[in-house]
């Protein structure tokens, strides 16, 4: 009995690794896609130094690549490509149209994650400001999040 102890704690440790390892490569190819990394390695570097934390890795990176001299604001950008983190930590990546307002990233919400349909929620930007629902029919381009942006719930 002690043998069969040990051969199901060594699975139940190797299952749990291969659960960390798939979620590290989840976290590595968002944030390639999210950030226009051109490696894993540079992605991994970035989660490396954010302990794995998806958001604050793509913020680090979308503040190195920030010219103070170009704006969003003074672009017309068409698309926009939301990284949105759930309460749970899990991920899910969005293409959207800059148009879009936030009932419809709302919408794609409640698609991936239907436990909160019974809940009130806000989403919270990059920037810390958290908009509630009366505020959802602002554009994702109007909020910073064009043509890419993080968005946790």
């Amino acid at each position: 009995m002690g043998i069969q102890k040990k051969q199901a704690t060594i699975r139940k440790v190797n299952d749990e690794e291969k659960k960390k390892d798939n979620e590290q490569i989840e976290k590595v190819r968002t944030l390639r896609s999210l950030a226009s990394l051109n490696t894993d390695e540079d992605a991994v570097h970035y989660l490396n130094e954010h302990q794995w934390d998806l958001e604050k890795a793509a913020e680090a990176v979308f503040a190195l690549n920030s010219d103070p001299q170009i704006t969003m604001k003074n672009k017309k950008v068409d698309s926009a490509l939301i990284l949105l983190l759930l309460p749970d930590n899990t991920t899910h990546t969005f293409d959207m149209q800059a148009s879009q307002t936030f009932w419809e990233l709302y919408g794609q919400t409640l698609r991936v994650a239907p436990e909160l349909r019974r809940k009130n929620f806000t989403f919270v930007l990059p920037d810390g400001v958290a908009l509630q629902e009366n505020e959802f029919n602002q554009t994702l381009e109007h909020c910073g999040c064009a043509p890419e942006g993080s968005v946790k719930v």
